[in-house]
């Protein structure tokens, strides 16, 4: 149990220091490339985390059959469902890549270089993002967690480094370039530990025997996913490119917020899987679940609102393009943390199988978003208000989520958990909104005061989440 603790802490600081270096590469990036370019690096990237899901959850599934094995006892069969995630995972990644280099190669031909560009830089990067994942699911199940953070930190380190250099000196492409080759360092690190045999060798059959049981996970992946990015077309199709800018801005730091709780979510995962094998349940005692939970609520009282004074401050001296930004930066990011607390206990849907039933509330969820984002956009043509709107549809999700949640963990009130574990994120919305009525009265230096007053407030808030997981 002790291991499981250090495991999630080491992997939830490695998830932090990914999150500060792309807030530093965004920053730095985007100051360097003109506002179309940075556009296009941006709907790249986006291409790029959507590859992630081309394995169809037989990662995922791999690794929960490894941790299984492992709570078992039966260390070499944990070994061989290792392998098997891994040759099964490069099978669609290897697919996708010949898919998206020929398209590379049809595009340059007709005299379409951007495209070109980006379609030979999504085929490189989703290659090497999906070698990288295999490693670092290999570490994770292993317990190897701080060899992981520190191949973590060898991506952050050129994300810092080599992106904004290649974005000063060749622009667009330079910095696509390096975004795509950052992949490669972390694979570097982590091949001593892993059997780099397995990581480079697809098997046909292992995905095949995986794609039954990926499928529901990967329908669960790619839905929350959509709930994240989906009202980014909305305003894109009725506001315009200069407010689909502003809110690619905001929507970047939202997927950083989120990205808080993966790390944690992840390193759960294997302790999770593995304490239901050993126990034949989890419950509400379970430290890789509820502890998690309350780790992670306890951060976003913190970082949301700290993202909120940091763009601001940034804004003013270097990005004054995005002044206007900050309201919808704030309340995203407040509808970013709900949906975060509710994911960073996915390990404990997929111990006992309630995780097929999310699909169906987060389409449900997604429908209500993009409906309430084009009733607003359309009648008041502001992003602040369809992100305010958008709010309804995240707390939505994160309610349903912890009521599966509840259930999974046998917890005696689900509404009582739903509302305990939401109110730190319910505290971030009320704030988010706060900040932004400031900012429509005073401006940008009244954002800035709201700011540093909701990073108070939110930060005391998050100290006592963490109180029920001391005691």
């Amino acid at each position: 149990m002790k291991l499981g603790a250090q495991g999630i802490s080491t992997s939830t600081l490695g998830n932090y220091s990914m999150v500060v270096g792309q807030a530093l590469r965004t920053v730095v990036v985007a100051g360097l490339l003109r506002p179309a370019d940075f556009g296009i690096l941006n709907l790249t990237n986006v291409l790029t985390n959507f590859t992630t899901y081309v394995d169809v959850g037989t990662g995922v599934v791999g690794q929960q059959h490894a941790s299984g094995a492992r709570g078992r006892g039966d260390q070499q069969a944990a070994l061989e469902q290792l392998r098997a995630m891994a040759g099964a995972r490069l099978v669609p990644a290897l697919a996708l890549a010949g898919l998206l280099t020929s398209g590379a190669l049809l595009a340059w031909a007709l005299g379409q270089s951007t495209a070109a560009v980006v379609l030979g830089f999504v085929a490189l990067a989703g290659l090497l993002q999906s070698t990288w994942f295999s490693a670092r699911g290999w570490l994770r199940v292993t317990g190897d967690f701080r060899h992981a953070m520190v191949a973590q930190l060898s991506q952050v380190l050129v994300w810092v480094t080599l992106v904004p250099l290649a974005a000063w000196r060749f622009g667009l492409v330079g910095a696509l370039g390096a975004m795509a080759l950052s992949y490669l360092p972390p694979v570097l690190v982590s091949a001593p530990r892993c059997d780099v045999k397995a990581l480079v060798t697809p098997r046909v059959g292992a995905f095949r025997a995986l794609l039954p049981a990926g499928v529901p996970v990967w329908l669960l992946l790619v839905t929350a996913f959509l709930l994240v990015n989906a009202e980014q077309l909305v305003v894109g199709a009725t506001l315009g490119t200069t407010a689909l800018g502003l809110y690619g801005i905001a929507m970047l730091a939202a997927n950083a917020v989120v990205a808080l709780s993966d790390g944690a979510a992840a390193a759960a995962h294997p302790q999770t899987i593995e304490a239901y094998e050993r126990d034949g349940r989890i419950d509400e005692m379970t430290p890789s679940v509820t502890r998690v939970m309350r780790v992670v609520e306890a951060a976003f009282a913190v970082v949301v609102p700290l993202s909120w004074l940091g763009l601001a401050v940034v804004a003013h001296l270097y990005l004054t393009d995005y002044l206007a930004a900050l309201p919808v930066v704030a309340i995203v990011c407040a509808g970013a943390s709900a949906v975060g607390v509710a994911t960073a206990s996915n390990s404990a849907l997929l111990a006992v199988g309630l995780h097929r039933r999310l699909p169906r509330m987060t389409l449900i969820a997604i429908v209500l978003k993009v409906a309430l984002a084009w009733l607003v956009a359309s009648q008041t043509g502001s992003t602040a208000a369809v992100a305010a709107a958008c709010l309804v549809g995240s707390f939505f999700y994160a309610a349903s989520h912890l009521r599966l949640v509840a259930r999974a963990l046998g917890a005696p009130s689900w509404t009582r958990f739903v509302i305990a574990h939401l109110r730190v994120p319910l505290l971030l919305a009320l704030l988010a909104l706060g900040s932004a009525a400031v900012e429509a009265w005073r401006g940008s230096s009244g954002f800035v005061v709201a700011a540093l007053v909701s990073l108070v407030v939110a930060s005391l808030a998050g100290g006592s989440a963490l109180l029920p997981a001391r005691r």
